[in-house]
Formats: structure tokens, sequence, C-alpha cells
């Protein structure tokens, strides 16, 4: 689940074969042993892009993904915030799916129709066992509208 923002990580210590994690979460501590054969969930999020220009208007249409090719059963989600919303927006590809999962392809297009000053792109990667997507490149596609 993509809802940790409150976890904090205290210390990381290898020991033999085991990688052991200590974390924090609000008034609650553990100890986890990490699976070093399945791969967890991960999460990109961009800094705030506003093409130098934070006071023009644009309009941002599509965004191209490159990866390594896809491992059988893994996946990509690609969201998006405009002018520091609260909320991750979903964006789709072309075929209406929320998610790019086509085993041995290396490039995804997510549509969406934003328009606001400043932008911020999420990437969400989701394993199996321990195969996982390797992002190459983000790309966003955009107009500047003007002042407005």
């Amino acid at each position: 689940n993509f809802d940790t923002k409150s976890v904090e990580i205290g210390a990381i210590l290898g020991r033999g074969e085991d990688l052991l994690v200590a974390w924090k979460d609000g008034t609650t501590y553990g100890l986890d042993n990490i699976d070093l054969n399945n791969k967890a969930e991960a999460l990109y999020e961009s800094l705030q892009f506003d093409a130098e220009q934070p006071f023009s208007d644009k309009l941002f249409r599509f965004v191209k993904i490159v990866t390594k090719p896809l491992p059988t059963g893994c996946s990509v989600k690609v969201k998006y915030k405009m002018n520091e919303e609260a909320n991750w927006q979903e964006t789709k590809m072309g075929d209406g799916s929320l998610s790019f999962a086509d085993v041995g392809e290396t490039k995804a297009i997510f549509q969406l129709e934003a328009q606001g000053e400043i932008y911020e792109i999420r990437l969400e990667l989701y394993p199996s066992g321990n195969n996982t997507p390797e992002i190459i490149s983000i790309n966003t596609y955009f107009e500047t509208l003007g002042l407005y």
C-alpha cells in the first residue's frame, strides 16, 4: 500500500543473509526481516515541474515511460497532481487500462488532460516475485497556454 508517508526508517542492517529494517509509524515501532526473494512495490514521486514558468498556464497531454522489457506479472501505474492538489489523479492508456502490463514491451504512453501551472508525476511499480519493472525514462508532453 502506498499510503505509508508516516513510516520512518531508523536503521538498516545486513547480517549474514538477513536484511533487517527498523521502522517507526507514529507511535508504533517495528523490525522487519526483508524477503530477498520477493521485490516490494516501489513508488517514485517527482519534484514539482513548472517549465521554469510557474506563472504560465500549461496543458499536459501525455506521459511516455520507457522501461527495460517488462517481466511477466509486473505492471506500472502513472498518476499526477496539478497545482499542489492533495490527491493523485489516475491516468489511462489508449486502450483505457490504468496500468502498463504488456510483457516484454518497453514503451507506454499514458493520456491525461490536465491544465495548470505546476505539475507532479508519480509512478507506482508493481513486482511479481523477484522481478520488477525497471524505468529508464519518463517524459511529459505539454503545451504552454499563456498567462491565464
